[in-house]
């Protein structure tokens, strides 16, 4: 590895959001919806167009971006864990997290807010952690620290986070060792009651933009169950106060996207708080500010809610890279940029060598204004719903695989092309102009199946 100093190295900050997709970004081209905040990362900073998550699912996606790797290799599980509170135990992830690595080169390593990963942070390289209980809650939140209590916090945690923010810029003021912080932003993941009201009547019904494929012949989506999911979450499917949560009149899919809408306004807000906290402490210029998310929401697109679908609307990402020291501004919109590539793009920057073990690729050469696209310019996505797909600049196929073996099955297939069918409604899979497009991607999906290794057990090379 690199003998580079690390009084040389850029501090870094991982700012991820839940749930968020880049649709509803003013600087992904959205009508409606102002982030002025983001806007100006994307700004001063790099913005992939075209970036996917490589598992469209809490748990998994947090866990490919910690390891560089498929959810199924760093933890051998394409779905969410259930423990609200993970024990002081490590029985996945086989091989070194980027906290692991960056402590090795000499950083402090801070875990602030969501977590949502089957391990305990204590155990996965980071020195100092605040994160809180699993269940989703804006307001009056659990959180667990380093001393082994769990306390609740009063307010909102949106507050909370920026406090140990502070505490901790504050605590290295003066250290000449850089800083890794990965700083989780919980919105827009439902519930949406217990976030300020300035948000949730942030914008009107009248005022949404919904998406083309939100209609089936005619016929918009709408499902009450999944309404008073993405409002109360797991109050309302757990069956707590069931028979008083009712849906407020004619509210509908508008009324939803609204709410949602202001999910984002408040993610934005946040931002620009992390943003004017950095710069206080003199940290804006010489910190890596990478604003991401761990998938996306389909929000009524194709009929569906939530998440963990082989479509646009689940596996998009927004992708912005912040550091003035290197970066030009500019806007990619040729590489098919992922969530496993954070890790060695990271260790790349920094003039640590990439462990074989990365599944990911460097996105360095575009950053730096040396490429606008990588010879490797495809994803690879699986699914909790046993699904998998190959995401390339202008196509999306998927198949099914056996969850018990696993092994491919010819069934759930589909191809789209995207650049005429960005909406995803016709399935090109039968059409004969696109017969070689869907041979040469199955090969290439099927031989990425047969090739990448599941993790099975305990093996840890720390």
């Amino acid at each position: 590895m690199s003998t580079q100093s690390k009084l040389n190295r850029p501090n870094i900050i991982v700012v991820l959001c839940d749930q968020l997709r880049p649709f509803e970004l003013s600087c992904y081209g959205h009508p409606v919806v102002s982030t002025p905040c983001i806007d100006w990362l994307a700004e001063h900073g790099v913005k992939f167009e075209q970036a996917v998550t490589n598992n469209p699912v809490c748990t998994p996606a947090r866990s490919c971006l910690l390891s560089g790797q498929y959810s199924r290799t760093c933890v051998g599980d394409l779905s969410n864990t259930i423990d609200e509170s993970p024990p002081y135990q490590r029985n996945k992830f086989p091989n070194p997290t980027i906290a692991e690595i960056l402590k090795k080169f000499g950083y402090r390593t801070c875990l602030i807010g969501k977590w949502h990963i089957d391990a305990h942070p204590g155990l996965m390289g980071f020195d100092y952690y605040v994160y809180p209980k699993v269940h989703h809650l804006n307001k009056n939140q659990l959180y667990f620290d380093p001393s082994g209590r769990s306390f609740i916090v009063e307010g909102y945690a949106s507050d909370y986070n920026k406090k140990i923010l502070t505490s901790c810029l504050d605590e290295y003021q003066n250290s000449n060792e850089p800083f890794f912080i990965f700083y989780n932003i919980a919105m827009p993941h439902m519930p949406f009651f217990d976030v300020p009201e300035h948000y949730q009547r942030y914008y009107s019904p009248s005022q949404v933009k919904l998406r083309d494929n939100v209609w089936i012949n005619g016929e918009i989506a709408y499902d009450e169950r999944w309404f008073k999911i993405y409002i109360w979450d797991y109050i309302y499917y757990m069956g707590y106060f069931d028979k008083e949560l009712q849906l407020p009149a004619d509210f509908d899919l508008r009324s939803l996207t609204a709410l949602y809408y202001g999910m984002v306004k408040y993610v934005d807000d946040q931002v620009g708080e992390i943003i004017n906290t950095l710069e206080k402490y003199n940290h804006l210029d010489d910190t890596i500010i990478i604003f991401t998310s761990d998938h996306g929401d389909n929000l009524g697109s194709h009929h569906l809610f939530n998440k963990s679908q082989l479509y646009e609307e689940s596996i998009r990402i927004p992708f912005i890279w912040y550091y003035p020291k290197l970066f030009r501004p500019a806007i990619n919109q040729y590489q098919i940029a992922q969530i496993i590539d954070v890790v060695p793009t990271i260790l790349d920057l920094c003039d640590i060598d990439i462990p074989k073990y990365i599944q990911g690729q460097s996105l360095a050469p575009i950053l730096l204004g040396d490429k606008e696209e990588l010879s490797i310019n495809q994803a690879f996505i699986e699914t909790d719903r046993y699904h998998i797909g190959i995401r390339t600049p202008s196509h999306l196929f998927g198949m099914a695989i056996n969850p018990e073996q696993p092994s491919i099955i010819n069934k759930d297939l589909f191809l789209f092309n995207l650049r005429d069918d960005p909406w995803q409604v016709h399935n090109k899979l039968l059409e004969q102009d696109e017969y070689k497009i869907f041979k040469d991607l199955r090969k290439a999906l099927v031989r990425w199946h047969e090739n990448i290794p599941w993790f099975k057990g305990v093996k840890h090379s720390i």
